[in-house]
């Protein structure tokens, strides 16, 4: 029994030789690689306060970061990247004597154009998922991730990376969110409220990315 004939085993075969080439064409362009980075980032602070007082927030701490590196070459200069990761935040409150730990899911989808050389300029937006909030005190972990606005946070980075042959590329990025993780509503000693502070994350950070 025969299913097709000649003339459309040939439409067949052709078919399959130019998806073939074209699914090789395309991994060609491909860039695949891991990151693992360091982060140096505070609270933005958005305040409402009566004249003359003064909140100290949090102190900005090194944190560590690791990432998966996905690239396209849409042309010989620009690429679509993603790399999704996971970022860690660590603030210190000096007031409360108490350390912030935060773990964020980050999910960003950007471009980068090569300038010059090995120096290119990259810029993303990104999707933060707040995973885990936690005070440090005295060496015990207290979590209050249900106690922040939201844990699903949006947000945006520039910076410039610069390639170290084929197989590495150094990155430093500026980034910050849109919306506030955590608020606070200040009252005086009557219980009225006084003001409020909205804190949203800011912070560098420095990227080796090994590719493949």
């Amino acid at each position: 029994m025969q299913f097709f004939s000649k003339s459309q085993y040939s439409k067949l075969t052709v078919c399959a030789l130019l998806f073939i080439s074209n699914a090789a064409w395309t991994q060609s362009r491909m860039e695949y690689g891991i990151g693992v980075g360091l982060i140096y980032g505070d609270y933005q602070e958005s305040r409402n306060l009566p004249d003359g007082l003064e909140l100290v927030v949090d102190q900005a701490r090194f944190s560590p970061s690791v990432n998966t590196y996905v690239a396209y070459k849409a042309t010989d200069r620009l690429k679509l990247t993603s790399s999704p990761g996971i970022n860690f935040h660590l603030h210190n409150e000096p007031l409360g004597n108490r350390n912030l730990s935060s773990v964020y899911f980050h999910l960003p989808v950007g471009v980068q154009y090569k300038l010059v050389g090995n120096l290119s300029v990259m810029g993303d937006v990104f999707y933060d998922y707040l995973v885990n909030q936690s005070y440090v005190i005295n060496d015990e972990s207290v979590s209050v991730t249900n106690l922040v606005d939201t844990r699903n946070l949006y947000g945006a980075s520039a910076g410039l990376a610069y390639s170290i042959g084929r197989y590495m590329e150094i990155q430093l990025t500026a980034s910050h969110h849109f919306n506030s993780v955590n608020s606070y509503i200040l009252t005086d000693l009557n219980g009225v409220e006084a003001g409020d502070v909205k804190l949203r994350n800011r912070f560098l950070k420095l990227n080796l990315v090994f590719r493949g």
